[in-house]
């Protein structure tokens, strides 16, 4: 068995190169400097892979109905979201545009798993609940605070 010492050898050279091009001692900064900036980057990036898995989890846990729920969640929480703007990527955008993007790979997964019609089933429950949290927020605005 022939030993093989070319992966070895260009690890070898890729840490020389990175210690005496850039040393060691400013990687951590560098690092830190990328997250500071890109803050809401990396937030809205991991926020896209945890909802859409949940979407994937629901899915396999619950079948259709659990897609449902997420459904009727991800629209209500999204109108309420939509009020915070941040910006990232070069552009002003609200936190509710990756929840609600997650409403379009439910219809997607339930219309090539389960047919049209519990794709739209999952679009009328989504329409249905966001008149119903609207009308129900704007009844709590005729209350008398105290």
């Amino acid at each position: 068995m022939r030993y093989c010492a070319a992966p070895k050898r260009t690890l070898r050279a890729l840490c020389c190169c990175l210690y005496v091009g850039i040393g060691w001692r400013i990687l951590p900064i560098l690092f830190d400097l990328a997250v500071t900036i890109m803050r809401n980057e990396l937030l809205l990036i991991g926020s896209l892979f945890f909802i859409f898995g949940m979407v994937l989890l629901s899915f396999r846990l619950f079948g259709k109905t659990g897609l449902y729920c997420v459904s009727v969640a991800a629209t209500i929480l999204a109108n309420i979201e939509v009020i915070i703007l941040v910006d990232a990527f070069g552009m002003e955008q609200t936190l509710g545009n990756v929840l609600f993007a997650s409403t379009f790979l439910i219809t997607d997964i339930l219309s090539e798993c389960e047919g049209k019609k519990a794709a739209n089933r999952a679009v009328v429950l989504g329409v249905f609940s966001t008149v119903f949290f609207l009308l129900l927020s704007q009844s709590w605005l005729l209350y008398t605070p105290s």
